[in-house]
């Protein structure tokens, strides 16, 4: 499944770095942003910290995004549970004012969950990882600090079959093409 998506997404990215070049087509590159410093709330469990990145194509208002993020409880006393999800979003774009810009996605993806389990490897316990697909729901309030780099905030949540994940944090974004 892994493989699949490291293909599928490397033949997106080629895809379009070809269109770029060719700049026959209205489908661009349109942004790259980072979250490091996302707070999370992992299902039931304790909060904990996670990293986000995307990158972002456009075709006139419509944007198409590939997205990694990747986190863990901060539980010092006990094992952590952590996360990592891969996924395909489409969203869109709103101008609220001239410097201030609202993005929201939705998509699905590749989610992986993992969990210590006492009852694992006959009642020794051990760490169990379970693999679903996800359904993640993304959404930035962002501020343009000069014609392509904006600083904002990013909710981020990821409905799954094994534990809904809640975060938000900064989000910087460097943008391909100056605003308009």
């Amino acid at each position: 499944m892994k493989h699949v998506l490291v293909i599928l997404t490397f033949l997106c990215c080629s895809s379009l770095l070809s269109q770029e070049h060719e700049n026959t087509s209205k489908f661009k590159f349109h942004s790259v942003s980072l979250t490091p410093l996302v707070v999370s709330k992992i299902g039931s469990g304790d909060g904990g910290g996670s990293i986000y990145a995307d990158i972002s194509a456009s075709k006139d208002h419509h944007l198409f995004s590939v997205q990694f993020g990747t986190g863990s409880e901060l539980d010092i006393l006990e094992k952590n549970d952590s996360y990592s999800e891969f996924n395909f979003l489409y969203g869109r774009q709103f101008r609220i004012n001239k410097n201030m810009y609202w993005d929201m996605h939705a998509g699905a993806g590749y989610f992986s969950f993992t969990t210590f389990d006492r009852n694992a490897n006959n009642g020794i316990g051990g760490d169990v990882t379970s693999k679903t697909i996800g359904v993640p729901l993304t959404t930035k309030l962002r501020f343009m600090l000069g014609n392509k780099f904006s600083l904002g905030l990013q909710f981020h949540v990821n409905f799954n079959a094994e534990s809904v994940i809640y975060n938000g944090g900064l989000v910087f974004q460097f943008n391909f093409k100056a605003k308009q």
